[in-house]
């Protein structure tokens, strides 16, 4: 499809099996949320992307499931899958009422990326060792320095270098938009750089973010083989 020589009854059945498995895990999901249910009241770990989460709540409160009825052990973790999704701008607030008093740990990071940042009790991604968080202009051609900021935080493009990574390049540049704070500590009293929690998508959706992790790997790929062969 993507090269164009897709006939249109190949198209028709590749819509046909999405729109199947859509379906599919549509009703999954409804599966599962009302498994999350029926344990609410016990110590659960859930795992979720936000976008299952809303879908969840809305479900919940369609079955006058109150916000804040899970158990104060229960461990609820949620990040990612918002790429392409539409949701409302308080998405995370309304999530942090849905599961109450529970213990919400979380990490920023992408399949790219081996080394995830882990969030402190401040609201912070802290960067593990072999981590160098950068960020770069919008167009994710100029690296930005603590001066290109104000009062130590600077905000832009992601990208990193992953140095745990030896089977291939660890160096990406994101489609995330970030604000950084390099000032020597952390509200948390940790030491280090962290990433405030207020990471968005630089594309909108339906747009095509042309500065893609694939694009990045692609480019260096090609510059390796070309040093090979010169």
């Amino acid at each position: 499809m993507a090269e164009g020589i897709a006939t249109p009854q190949e198209i028709t059945r590749f819509e046909a099996e999405a729109n199947r498995k859509a379906q599919e895990n549509q009703a999954r999901l409804k599966e599962l949320a009302q498994s999350i249910f029926a344990h609410r009241h016990e110590p659960i770990f859930v795992l979720g992307l936000w976008a299952q989460y809303m879908m969840i709540l809305d479900l919940a409160h369609a079955q006058g499931i109150p916000d804040g009825d899970f158990h104060p052990q229960a461990i609820i973790k949620a990040g990612g899958g918002v790429k392409g999704v539409a949701l409302p701008a308080d998405y995370k607030d309304r999530v942090a009422r849905f599961v109450g008093n529970v213990y919400r740990p979380a990490n920023y990071g992408m399949t790219e990326m081996a080394s995830l940042t882990a969030r402190c009790e401040a609201a912070r991604y802290h960067a593990t060792p072999g981590l160098i968080m950068l960020v770069l202009d919008s167009a994710g051609e100029r690296l930005l320095l603590p001066k290109d900021g104000r009062d130590g935080f600077v905000e832009g493009r992601f990208g990193f270098l992953d140095l745990l990574l030896d089977g291939r390049w660890g160096g990406v540049i994101t489609g995330d938009k970030v604000t950084l704070d390099t000032n020597e500590r952390c509200p948390c009293g940790r030491f280090g750089p962290t990433l405030l929690d207020n990471i968005s998508r630089y594309a909108q959706i339906g747009e095509e973010d042309h500065i893609g992790c694939a694009g990045t790997i692609d480019s260096y790929v090609r510059g390796a083989i070309g040093v090979v062969a010169d």
